[in-house]
């Protein structure tokens, strides 16, 4: 029974302590300027020889503005989008370039390979010394009546 009257006065003391706190940090600022000029920022009262102004610090602020806000998210997922695209489009152009160069590589390597094999030339017999000789046909006459038989 002891536990359950302790519980509303931890409640009470926590609650006490919070308002304590906000208090402290609600406290005004204290803006302290010393006789060589250097500035300090304190919660207490500036010590002698030095001059004191307390700046307004504000406590509240304005709402967002969601709809700004939503607009600005919207055009950077607009940039990322198209980057993500130009990155696409640049990953397949050096994929594209890569394979070129790889058909070029193969493409000289047959190159190579050929021009190692040993070569050979075709020759065809002089038909009555004007060149190759050709196939002869002999091809039907025409005559007035058709073809002769």
């Amino acid at each position: 029974m002891a536990s359950v009257t302790s519980r509303p006065l931890i409640t009470c003391l926590m609650a006490a302590l919070g308002f304590v706190a906000n208090s402290v940090a609600a406290q005004d600022i204290v803006r302290c300027k010393d006789t060589r000029g250097a500035i300090t920022y304190q919660p207490s009262p500036c010590p002698d020889r030095t001059e004191e102004s307390r700046p307004r610090i504000a406590t509240s602020y304005p709402e967002p503005n969601t709809a700004e806000s939503q607009r600005i998210f919207e055009r950077e997922a607009a940039v990322d989008k198209r980057l993500e695209a130009r990155r696409d489009r640049e990953m397949q152009e050096q994929q594209m370039r890569e394979a070129r160069a790889e058909r070029e590589a193969e493409r000289l390597r047959l190159e190579q390979i050929a021009a190692q094999q040993q070569q050979y030339a075709i020759g065809y017999p002089l038909w009555r010394g004007y060149g190759p000789a050709r196939p002869v046909q002999h091809l039907p006459r025409h005559s007035a009546q058709g073809y002769l038989r």
